[in-house]
């Protein structure tokens, strides 16, 4: 009973601390501090998800919804104010809670597999084992339902994606209203697929969206047969020893503290590899769609709509999966200023990013 009613805690803080930024919405450093504070309170609903999942475990199912309807809707004023959302209160907590289910479930699930498994019993292992490989192969047309997505087609895409030898499906997701700004890449053997978000192509002009494009085609011809097989057998490990971590240990919760340590290593190592093939997509990026004055801008712009700083501070910029706005910008300028002698000087120096 504690637990519930400590659940919209959180929400609550992240509502007054959101409201007390607000105020200085119109000083030049309010990007900056948005960021910095942005990050607080998703490192805070993160603690509190895994607190409450570890010492509140059989009320999760009331906890874990309580929680996180209470943190969107302490985020909505923020998004209305300086994001301009348009979708009204109701209809943006119902695009969260739809990707929350479509999207995020299957990963807090396989975050607290050994409390599962303690749940229903470490003899049924194989039971929790058997619906996560089954949802796992549904995940893909979960998450395209979770995000509205839709296909769409674009020669200049296509004729970005032949260049590599790839046909991928392209889709645009998210709601009409939204503000949400992003494009990623789906990697898949049979299936890969580019998604951008409907924001995105409001925003940006035809040249900047197949800049973008480029960029996630560079992701999937990155990620080759080899590697997505790896990819594939090694998650498939994790889960299994998820599974079967609190018969080993013959503790659920020893287990799941054991486990949630292995992940924070396991996702630090592959955060460090991110950076650096960030810049290799950017830079592969210049090559395929032959415009780089382009990404600048799409880079720049999105950036700008989603209230990124140009800079980061030092220590988050280690631990950040992408380069800075400012180090990518360096990156790009520095490979065009070596293959095109005059080409660094046709706009660079006036990128609001520069």
């Amino acid at each position: 009973m504690i637990a519930i009613l400590l659940a919209p805690l959180p929400g609550l803080v992240i509502y007054l601390l959101n409201a007390r930024l607000l105020r200085a919405i119109d000083e030049p450093s309010f990007d900056e501090r948005l960021w910095r504070h942005r990050r607080r309170y998703a490192q805070l609903a993160g603690v509190s998800v895994i607190l409450l999942g570890v010492f509140a475990w059989r009320w999760t199912p009331l906890t874990l919804p309580i929680l996180s309807f209470s943190c969107w809707a302490g985020i909505y004023p923020m998004q209305r104010r300086a994001f301009a959302e348009e979708r009204t209160l109701g209809e943006y907590l119902l695009a969260c809670a739809r990707l929350a289910f479509g999207v995020t479930l299957f990963w807090v699930v396989v975050t607290f597999e050994p409390l599962i498994v303690g749940t229903v019993g470490i003899d049924n292992w194989g039971w929790v084992l058997g619906a996560l490989i089954f949802w796992l192969f549904i995940y893909r047309s979960q998450l395209l339902w979770a995000l509205h997505a839709e296909p769409m087609a674009d020669e200049r895409f296509q004729a970005i994606a032949e260049k590599v030898g790839l046909s991928p499906t392209v889709y645009r997701f998210g709601s009409p209203k939204s503000s949400f700004i992003n494009a990623f890449a789906l990697p898949d053997s049979k299936r890969p697929s580019v998604l951008t978000s409907r924001a995105m192509l409001r925003h940006l002009d035809a040249d900047e969206a197949s800049a973008i494009f480029a960029h996630e085609v560079a992701h999937l011809e990155m990620s080759t047969a080899a590697r997505k097989r790896m990819a594939g057998r090694i998650f498939m490990a994790v889960i299994i020893i998820g599974a079967i971590l609190p018969s080993l240990l013959n503790d659920a919760l020893f287990a799941e503290i054991v486990w949630l340590v292995a992940i924070s290593i396991g996702t630090l190592l592959r955060r460090s590899r991110r950076q650096q093939r960030e810049t290799q997509c950017d830079l592969r990026a210049i090559e395929l769609c032959g415009d780089p004055q382009a990404l600048i801008r799409a880079l720049t712009k999105t950036h700008r709509l989603g209230r990124i700083p140009a800079r980061w501070d030092r220590r988050y910029a280690k631990r950040a999966t992408h380069p800075s706005l400012e180090q990518r910008v360096a990156d790009i300028t520095s490979r065009i200023s070596h293959t095109s002698p005059g080409s660094a000087d046709s706009g660079l120096a006036h990128s609001p990013a520069s």
